[in-house]
């Protein structure tokens, strides 16, 4: 055991570093909960659209989805979420997917509806590329 203290007392800078690290891992764990973004992986994402028949909102702009996006999936630019949503008029209690590129825009999206009454809203962990990164088929072109 002292030669493990006496290796971090000769390598203070590397425990720091270490010890900031996981504060920031630790740190953004609480964040995303106190946020209230659930996270769904592809594989449990493809299982709820399939049995549950939930709603996949795509959060990019009208060109990225153009270029690639989950078949069946809605495009709703996470700049006209608010506006769009009387649109689109979602039950709340029917899941809804949300998706950008990496899951970042989709996640603060996620908190809004679920602060709006959606309590069966959920991010894509790792957006778009994460789907295709599993091999799923992606759709070009138009809405």
């Amino acid at each position: 055991m002292q030669a493990y203290v006496d290796f971090a007392a000769r390598h203070w800078e590397l425990f720091g570093l270490l010890a900031l690290v996981s504060a920031m891992f630790v740190g953004n764990e609480i964040y995303r909960q106190i946020r209230g973004a659930t996270g769904l992986a592809v594989s449990d994402a493809l299982r709820l659209h399939n049995d549950e028949d939930a709603t996949l909102l795509d959060l990019r702009e009208v060109s990225e989805f153009r270029e690639g996006h989950i078949p069946a999936a809605r495009n709703v630019p996470l700049s006209a979420l608010q506006d769009k949503l009387l649109e689109l008029r979602l039950p709340k209690d029917r899941p809804i997917i949300l998706y950008c590129r990496t899951g970042s825009r989709s996640a603060s999206a996620c908190s809004q509806l679920r602060k709006q009454g959606y309590a069966k809203a959920y991010n894509l962990t790792g957006g778009l590329l994460a789907w295709e990164q599993a091999g799923l088929p992606v759709a070009k072109g138009r809405k």
